[in-house]
């Protein structure tokens, strides 16, 4: 089982690492993607935004995790460098321990529910289910 989610994790850091490339660091351009790749899933976009480092890891795991409880939704990893960090982190309106932060988008770029801080050992012991299903 561990090689499938090795797997997952690897699909799921390409898939994100192309549009992650597209994002900019002004809000407006990074509200803008989120709703373009909403838009082209079925249920909406999955963003999870990470320090670099080892948290990185875990919160990508997480991510691929979410995935699987939640099938429909794209997934979206931003890991910037630390200097385009706090535009991220303005534009989702998180403050400095927010981080690893995972939030749900709608198909229409709403956002349904998001998770905070500590996110990736939290999650193993709690997992997390998304907004729409409730």
């Amino acid at each position: 089982m561990k090689p499938f989610f090795v797997a997952l994790t690897a699909v799921v850091a390409v898939t994100s690492l192309g549009v992650t490339a597209k994002v900019n660091s002004e809000s407006n351009d990074f509200r803008t993607n989120v709703l373009h790749k909403a838009q082209q899933s079925q249920k909406g976009v999955i963003v999870m935004l990470s320090e670099r480092g080892q948290i990185a890891a875990e919160a990508a795991y997480m991510l691929s995790e979410q995935l699987q409880q939640n099938p429909g939704y794209q997934p979206l990893l931003i890991v910037p460098e630390n200097d385009k960090l706090q535009s991220y982190k303005t534009s989702l309106a998180l403050n400095d321990e927010a981080l690893p932060a995972l939030i749900f988008f709608d198909k229409s770029g709403k956002e349904l529910n998001r998770v905070t801080g500590n996110l990736p050992i939290a999650a193993r012991t709690y997992p997390i289910r998304s907004a729409a299903a409730k």
